[in-house]
């Protein structure tokens, strides 16, 4: 996807200059302009600089953001509406990495998109029993949100709608494929899906296990919830729609006999028994001065590294697209068995609260709990 350069403001600021204050608190210093503030404002929209350090007293700004440093330019009209800056994230600035792995081919894929001027797409799917599904939804996801957005302005009734509209999708273009008709299963995928609204309205939807993960303050806020049968909601609907949960050699617990989750998008075969492709859906509201990122991920990375582990990792790298490969080399040194696939998104405090100290890793998790088929 292509985008175009944004308009940025340089503040170099006097030490005579007006600060906008919220919550009791200064937010940003602004030079004392000549007649009525409209006008200042007029001029700011219109310059188009380089966001630069501010070089003045704690006293006389407060930036705690981080985007002052960061060279993150600014969404004027939020700002504005929220009293405090808040940064524009760019498509060029969120970082992804991709990997085969260990496994004979590559089955999630990701999005990064640029839905309209005031909403960012990203999104994570995890493919099994082939790749078919993934990339279906891969290639038709923001279609359906694009569609929704024109209709409902509740990000979460747009994701509800998106998710069942494409799992739809694929259902139908799976009884119309002749290679169906000679196998006896279809493949499935997780979906992580993260809508940003105007830098700061975050929506995330989810089936399966992939993660959506926020770094507040450098500490790992995990923001989706496993869809697996040892649940006891989950495992209730699958055995109330007929379906089995039972549990294999290596202690999984399956849905009949097969399947690790019990929401995903595709699996066809397994509808009827409640493995539903209804989402989770929370909103967050991005706190620009205390979030440094957000991050998708698949279980091929968190399989063998906690949330904390990863977001230590993305902390003390210099970029998010530096981030994403660290996190994916650092995950197949510890002998990963599965894809890899991770997209990071900064905010506005990318950089700060990062541990310094050494960090000691717990070599993860075992792989045998990844969520593919028994």
């Amino acid at each position: 996807m292509s985008i175009g350069s944004s308009s940025r403001v340089l503040l170099g600021l006097p030490r005579k200059s007006v600060t906008l204050w919220s919550g009791g608190v200064p937010t940003l210093s602004l030079p004392k302009p000549q007649g009525k503030f409209k006008r200042f404002r007029a001029e700011l929209m219109s310059h188009s600089h380089t966001l630069a350090p501010l070089n003045t007293r704690k006293r006389d700004i407060l930036d705690g953001m981080g985007t002052w440093g960061g060279h993150m330019s600014l969404e004027y009209e939020a700002s504005l509406k929220h009293g405090a800056p808040v940064p524009k994230i760019e498509i060029s600035a969120i970082g992804h990495c991709s990997d085969q792995g260990k496994r004979p081919s590559l089955e999630d894929r990701f999005v990064i998109e640029q839905l309209t001027p005031e909403v960012l797409l990203c999104a994570v799917f995890d493919g099994h029993g082939g790749q078919d599904c993934a990339v279906f939804c891969a290639a038709h996801f923001s279609n359906h949100v694009k569609f929704w957005l024109d209709r409902d302005q509740d990000l979460e009734n747009v994701l509800v709608e998106s998710f069942l509209g494409i799992n739809n999708g694929f259902s139908k273009s799976v009884v119309f494929s002749t290679r169906f008709k000679e196998e006896e299963t279809s493949s499935g995928s997780t979906a992580t899906i993260a809508l940003l609204r105007r830098g700061t309205e975050l929506v995330i939807g989810h089936v399966g296990d992939s993660y959506a993960t926020l770094s507040r303050n450098g500490e790992a806020q995990k923001l989706t919830v496993d869809h697996v049968p040892s649940l006891t909601s989950e495992k209730k609907r699958i055995e109330e729609s007929g379906g089995r949960v039972t549990t294999d050699s290596l202690g999984r617990p399956l849905v009949n006999a097969r399947l690790a989750m019990t929401r995903s998008l595709g699996d066809t075969e397994l509808k009827h028994n409640g493995v539903i492709a209804l989402p989770y859906t929370r909103t967050i509201q991005v706190r620009h001065g205390k979030d440094n990122f957000l991050y998708l991920s698949t279980d091929g990375i968190h399989d063998v590294m906690r949330n904390q582990e990863i977001c230590d990792v993305i902390g003390n790298c210099s970029d998010a697209f530096e981030a994403a490969h660290s996190v994916v080399q650092q995950a197949m040194s510890f002998n990963a068995q599965d894809n890899l696939t991770i997209v990071i998104v900064p905010f506005g405090s990318w950089g700060q609260g990062s541990r310094s100290s050494s960090i000691f890793y717990s070599f993860g998790r075992s792989f045998t709990m990844s969520s593919r088929y028994g």
